[in-house]
């Protein structure tokens, strides 16, 4: 399966990981996962990285069922981190336009590691920092 995901409570983060065809069935999939894991706080950052996607079939049906499924928190720090190209630009868009719709936490979108873990872990206390 190219979705993966670890919940670290401790640091309060929710990682998922992407790789290969990515498809609505895999998004949801993971994000059903992720919503009943009994560790899931829908309170904690959000980093998702899905640089290794070679290629993104996801569509607007996922876009638009994975926000009500996660329920991020307003306040929640969620992060995309992904390979430039106009599907995934596009698809994210989306995705964040759905998430402010429902009023959940709309999600900052990187291409550079770095940048992406210094927002996700900006006003985290150290030892809760992803590096």
């Amino acid at each position: 399966m190219p979705c993966s995901y670890t919940i670290d409570r401790e640091r309060e983060l929710v990682c998922v990981f992407a790789e290969g065809v990515f498809t609505d069935e895999e998004i949801v999939a993971v994000s059903r996962q992720v919503a009943v894991d009994p560790q899931y706080n829908c309170e904690y950052r959000f980093f998702c990285d899905f640089r290794a996607v070679a290629e993104n079939l996801t569509t607007a049906k996922s876009m638009s069922l994975v926000p009500r499924i996660l329920k991020h928190a307003p306040r929640a720090r969620c992060v995309i981190l992904f390979r430039w190209t106009w599907v995934n630009f596009g698809m994210f868009r989306m995705y964040s336009a759905y998430c402010a719709v429902y009023g959940f936490s709309v999600p900052r979108c990187f291409h550079d590691h770095e940048k992406a873990l210094a927002f996700l872990n900006d006003g985290a206390a150290p030892e809760k920092a992803l590096h």
